[in-house]
Parts: structure tokens; C-alpha cells; sequence
């Protein structure tokens, strides 16, 4: 009984033991737990920690070193020796001294008396920058770091008047450039390219016209750019920095580019000349006049062969030809369009130049800006109250713009770009359908296209089966009339494109055809003798009869024309001028006819058979409907004398073409309707012109 007992309260010893020093249960406050093997009376012996390095990996820069330790050697063991697997990356010593030499990784190995090995894995990272490339502003900082070592570099600067470097790195951005900066570690040596931008604009200060346009340009700066206005009211920009003059005033137009914001200051004026347009005869002056603007211009000549103009504005007409007096404030200029003829010559075929506020060419740089791409005035055509003038792509690219204006004050109305009508030669309007039909001319000639006059979007393409070059319709008839492409014939065609008729065009050497117009009773064809600088509308009438020729003012390419009753716009085109210069007239019908001494059409001679006074050519009687005979004129060939008669005295004779004396007419009338006599040289050639005008067109 008493070893049974004593089993049991060893066993609840145990029990208590372990539910009082147990990890799960916490002792009563103020009893402390107390462990089995305490109780047991034993003490537990810790388990031996393996041999191991201080560190298994390690970074280590270039030139630095590190130690590494063996912990828990066993008792009796000892370190026998250190190695590196590449000891021209990172070398060691007996001591276990690490230092690191070039970029790379390396083992380093402990090796142990009792046959154990500890390993560590180093790694030294590359000798960097911390920036291969820099922009900086004029007069920013930046510091550049290396990385990788822990030596002291040395830096230099290729261009140290672009940019210098301190001692420490920090790179100082002086002026406009290009420089490397270079830093040496050692055997290493570190490059950074440096970029130093410095933005600025082409202009201090800007002077602009009303209506002009400007492209202001930035440079020396790196990246996008933005632009804005101080006052949209005076000037807006364009995101490619192209200023529009809109009214007098100041502004400021502000370029920003790498964070640096420049203002450009603005000033917009007003400026009038006394004439916009003026012909002389060579050696006359006329004093031009510029009003409106409190800043004074500068006047020039387009071309001083031709026209001397003073500092005044005082213009002097040298040789006969055209010219430009331009007066130019600030970056603006605005110009006086001048003729100048021979002294005494003859206008056949008067009027006004549109130009400034209502020339096409004014519109363009209104409507579209002067440098848009869209410069070739092209075709031109009228529904009676508004034009529509086509203006060709600068790179002959098949797209165009569309303008319409309004002819009682000349203001646009709607402009349309990026239209594909390929080169755009000619437009008109077909009234029945109350449509714009453009020929497309170059690129892809045998279509059309058919435009909307209100929206000025196409509504749909055709093949013609021809190329077309100019075109006009008549509603009374519903006929076409065009201009191929390839020949200088023109034809009728009906509304479905048929061709009806085809008219040789007479008097073509020489002349391009360029625009065609119509009406009830004539067809209108514009001709170019570009080099010589004149234009001419051939007349002809429905059955293709040639009725006369009219000379036209202005000496630049004519491109189209369209007429509104009496009222004839002729459209020019020269990239000189910046695009299509409108000329506008009343034409009077003042027509031109040639006659042999048998009577018959078309530019002859009559040769006179007999020598002395009394020669005769008769048979050249005039006759047409409705209209007043004017006269004959007589041109000599050989010197090209004219034949001249004072009604008054009742004498005549030849002289040079405005050496006539005063009181004598170039028509020589004397039987009315009958050129009688006229002393001349033998055998010498005289060219005969009658000239009328119609009844119902005034005087």
C-alpha cells in the first residue's frame, strides 16, 4: 500500500508540474512556474549552432572592403584558408578581407580544417551616373552623382562657356549649346550629354496691318511649344505661332517651351493708301499717300526697273511693264498696283482693280492665313449674287479650298478646305440645278465634281470620259461650254456631258486658254501670253463664230472670269503676288474686227498695189445689227505708224502711235463707212481695224 501511494503523488507531482510551468497556462499572481526537470532536479543542455559566415551575400562598391568572420566554430576546428572564384572582381586575404575591384560577382570561400566549406556571394554593381543626358535651362542647376564606387571623381566640361561642373558635380547652365560632361573614377571615366536651351522668338516686337498675318517663330529650346494671346479682341495665334492681325491695339503673344514662358508685344494698325490701283505712261509721277497709322513705314518698289519710288511715296514710271509701290509697316506691307503704258497708248478695256479689303488675294490672307498652303487661285464662277473663287494646294496636292464672297461688299461668306477636286481648274454654276460643277484639271481629269453652293461640300463625283480643263454653263440653253484639257478646240456640250459642237480657237500661238465664260449671246474665252504679260477674252458667238478680241488691264497670269451682266471680274494668278489679284470692269462690248481690202475675218494684211497718195482700199464696208460705227484704224506695218485725221482741218497723215498732234484721232473716217485713201511706201503691208460698239451698251 505504502509504494502504490507513493506512485501516485510522484505522478500528480508530474501533472501539477506541467499544468502550472506548461506553455498554454500562466501561474496564479505571485507564483512563479517551475519546470518538470527542475522538479526532477535535471538541467537541459542547448543544441550546437552550425559553423557559419558573418554574411552569406554582400554588396560592395569599387574600392571599398569588408570583413568576413566564421561563427560557431566547433571546438577544435579552425580556418585553413580564403579564396575569391575571380579575384580580378573581388579579392580576399587570409584574413578574410573582401575588396572590391571591377563590376561583377564573385564567391568568396572559407575553407575549414574539418573539410567544410562557407561561401558568400559578392556583388559590385557598375560605376554609374545618375543622368547619361540633361537639358537644363539657361541659369538652372543640377547636381550628377556616381554611384558604384567610393572614390572621389574628377569632373571636367568639354564646353565649360555652355556649361561648368564644381566639384561636386553640380552642372550650372550659362548659355545656348551642346556639352559633355565627364567625371574620372580611377580607370573609369563617365560621360553626361548636356543640352542647355535658351528659348526665343524671332521678334522683339511685332507690327501687323489690320487683316495681316504673321508666323511668329521660336528656336533654341527642346520639345512641344504652346502659344497664346493677351487679347483675342487685337490678335489671336495659331497653335504653329501664326499671328492674325484683327484690330488696332496692343497685346502680347506668349510662346512657353521647357517651361519658360516669352512675350512677344503686339501692335495692330490701320493703314490706307490714296490709291490702291493707278496707270501711268512711262515717265509720269504720281504721288502715293499712306494715312492711319502712328507708326511711319518705309515704301519700296516691287520692281525699280520699271517703277523708282521715293521715301515720300513719290512713284516715277520708267519702263512700261507692272509694279508694285509698297509701303511696309513693320512686318506688314500694303500695296498700290500700277500700269504703266506707253505714253499715248490705247485702253481697250478699262476698269478697277479690286485689291486690299476686297481682292481675292486679301481674302485668302483673311479667310485662310498668307501662308496657307492654299495659294493658286484657280477657277472662279458667279450664281449673280455671290463668287466663288478656287484656290489650288502650293504642292499640288489633290486638295483645294472653296471661297464664296459676297459680291455687293466682297465679304466672305464660307470658306471650305481640304476638298478633293485634285487641281481645281475651273468652276461654274449650273443655275437649272443650282449646283457648282469643278473640273478637276490636273491629276485626275476626266471627272467633275458637283459642289454644294451652301455647305461648299461635295455632293458627288462623275467621269466625263474627257479631260476638262475650263467650263462654264448657260441656262437658256442648258449647254456646257469647256476648254479640253489636251487641245485648244473648245466644245458645246449638252447637260448630260454629250459633246454637240467643237470651235477651233483662232489666234492661239502663243496664248494659253485659262477660264471660259457664257451668256445668252457670246462665249467668253481668257487667254495668257505669259511671256509677253498679256491677256485677252476671245469673243465668239454660239454657232462658233469669231466676233473680236479684248485685251485685258493687268499684266500677271489670267486664271478665270465670270461676268454678272455688264460687269466682268477677271481672276489673276501669280505666286509673286501671293495668289489671285480680281481686276473688275464694266465692259463695254468695245470689239475688234480685222478686214482685208475684200472684206472677210481674222488678224490679216492688206498690201497696197500702188505707190503715193491715192492708194485706195476699197470693199471694207462695216455692217452689224445695233450697233454705231466708230471707225477705222490703220496700223503700218513697217514702223508701226498709225493713219491719223483731224476732223477739224481735215487732215491726216502717219505718225507713231501717240507722237500724233494735238486734235488728231487715230480713226480716220472720211466715207463714213469706207476707208478710201492713204498715202504709204510701196509694197508696205497695213493692218486694218474697225472698231463699233453697241447700242445698248452706252457710251
Amino acid at each position: 500500500m505504502k509504494k502504490r501511494g507513493k506512485r501516485i503523488l510522484t505522478a500528480g507531482v508530474i501533472l501539477f508540474c506541467l499544468f502550472v510551468g506548461g506553455n498554454s497556462m500562466h501561474a496564479s499572481p505571485g507564483i512563479q512556474p517551475v519546470t518538470l526537470f527542475r522538479v526532477l532536479g535535471t538541467t537541459p543542455t542547448e543544441p550546437a549552432l552550425p559553423p557559419s559566415l558573418t554574411q552569406d551575400m554582400l554588396t560592395l562598391k569599387i574600392g571599398l572592403t569588408e570583413t568576413l568572420e566564421v561563427c560557431n566554430l566547433p571546438s577544435g576546428v579552425k580556418v585553413t584558408g580564403w579564396s575569391s572564384s575571380d579575384s580580378l572582381l573581388a579579392s580576399v586575404n587570409k584574413k578574410g578581407k573582401i575588396t572590391a575591384k571591377r563590376p561583377g560577382e564573385a564567391i568568396i570561400t572559407a575553407s575549414l580544417s574539418d573539410g567544410r566549406t562557407l561561401s558568400c556571394v559578392v556583388s559590385i554593381p557598375e560605376i554609374q551616373l545618375n543622368s547619361t543626358t540633361l537639358t537644363l535651362v539657361k541659369d538652372k542647376t543640377k547636381k550628377l552623382k556616381v554611384s558604384g564606387t567610393s572614390a572621389q571623381g574628377t569632373w571636367t566640361s568639354s564646353a565649360p562657356d555652355v556649361a561648368s561642373v564644381a566639384e561636386d558635380g553640380t552642372v550650372t547652365a550659362l548659355k545656348y549649346g551642346n556639352a559633355t560632361i565627364k567625371v574620372k573614377t580611377g580607370q573609369v571615366t563617365l560621360s553626361c550629354k548636356v543640352k542647355v536651351v535658351d528659348p526665343v522668338l524671332n521678334l522683339k516686337e511685332l507690327v501687323l496691318i489690320e487683316g495681316d498675318s504673321y508666323t511668329l517663330k521660336g528656336s533654341q529650346y527642346t520639345g512641344s511649344v504652346s502659344w497664346s494671346t493677351s487679347e483675342e479682341s487685337v490678335a489671336t495665334v495659331t497653335g504653329k505661332g501664326v499671328v492674325k492681325a484683327v484690330k488696332s491695339g496692343s497685346a502680347e503673344i506668349y510662346m512657353q517651351a521647357n517651361g519658360v514662358k516669352i512675350a512677344c508685344p503686339v501692335k495692330v494698325v490701320s493703314v490706307n493708301l490714296n490709291k490702291i490701283q493707278v496707270t501711268m505712261s512711262v515717265g509720269s509721277k504720281v504721288q502715293l499717300k499712306a494715312t492711319g497709322s502712328s507708326i511711319k513705314g518705309e515704301w519700296s518698289s516691287s520692281d525699280s526697273a520699271r517703277l523708282k519710288v521715293s521715301s515720300g511715296g513719290k512713284c516715277t514710271a520708267k519702263k512700261t511693264g507692272d509694279a508694285e509701290a509698297i509701303y511696309t509697316v513693320g512686318q506688314s506691307s500694303i500695296s498700290c498696283y500700277v500700269i504703266i503704258e506707253k505714253k499715248g497708248a490705247e485702253k481697250t478695256f478699262g476698269g478697277t482693280v479690286l485689291q486690299g479689303p476686297v481682292g481675292i488675294s486679301s481674302l485668302r490672307n483673311q479667310v485662310l492665313g498668307r501662308t496657307s498652303v492654299y495659294r493658286f487661285l484657280q477657277g472662279s464662277c458667279t450664281d449673280g449674287t455671290y463668287g466663288y473663287f478656287i484656290l489650288g494646294h502650293r504642292y499640288y496636292q489633290p486638295y483645294c479650298a472653296l471661297i464664296k464672297v459676297r459680291l455687293s461688299d466682297w465679304k466672305p461668306v464660307k470658306v471650305k478646305k481640304g476638298l478633293k477636286l485634285y487641281h481645281g481648274n475651273d468652276v461654274t454654276y449650273n443655275a437649272k440645278t443650282k449646283t457648282l460643277v469643278v473640273v478637276h484639271g490636273d491629276g485626275d481629269t476626266q471627272k467633275v465634281s458637283y459642289v454644294s453652293p451652301g455647305t461648299l461640300k461635295i455632293k458627288k463625283q462623275v467621269n466625263v470620259g474627257e479631260a476638262i480643263h475650263a467650263v462654264a454653263y448657260n441656262r437658256k440653253r442648258n449647254r456646257y461650254v469647256v476648254g479640253l484639257s489636251k487641245s485648244y478646240a473648245i466644245q458645246i456640250r449638252d447637260a448630260n456631258w454629250k459633246t454637240l459642237k467643237t470651235i477651233p480657237i483662232l489666234e492661239k500661238k502663243n496664248y494659253t486658254r485659262q477660264g471660259i465664260d457664257c451668256d445668252d449671246s457670246y462665249i467668253y474665252i481668257l487667254q495668257s501670253y505669259l511671256s509677253a504679260r498679256k491677256n485677252r477674252i476671245m469673243v465668239y458667238d454660239w454657232k462658233g463664230n469669231f466676233v473680236t478680241q479684248v485685251f485685258t488691264i493687268g499684266s500677271l497670269e489670267g486664271e478665270s472670269l465670270f461676268h454678272v451682266g455688264k460687269q466682268f471680274t477677271v481672276a489673276y494668278n501669280d505666286s509673286a503676288y501671293s495668289g489671285g489679284t480680281v481686276y473688275q470692269t464694266t465692259m463695254r462690248r468695245y470689239y475688234q474686227l480685222w478686214y482685208t481690202s475684200g472684206g472677210g475675218k481674222g488678224r490679216m494684211a492688206a498690201k497696197l498695189v500702188k505707190n503715193g497718195s491715192g492708194a485706195k482700199l476699197a470693199g471694207c464696208k462695216f455692217t452689224k445689227a445695233n450697233c454705231k460705227f466708230l471707225g477705222w484704224k490703220a496700223t503700218r506695218q513697217s514702223d508701226g505708224a498709225v493713219y491719223c485725221y483731224n476732223p477739224g482741218t481735215k487732215k491726216k497723215g502717219w505718225y507713231r502711235s501717240g507722237k500724233q498732234p494735238e486734235g488728231y484721232t487715230v480713226y480716220f473716217i472720211p466715207g463714213g463707212t469706207k476707208m478710201s485713201s492713204m498715202s504709204s511706201k510701196p509694197g508696205d503691208r497695213i493692218t486694218l481695224e474697225a472698231q463699233w460698239k453697241e447700242n445698248s451698251a452706252g457710251s
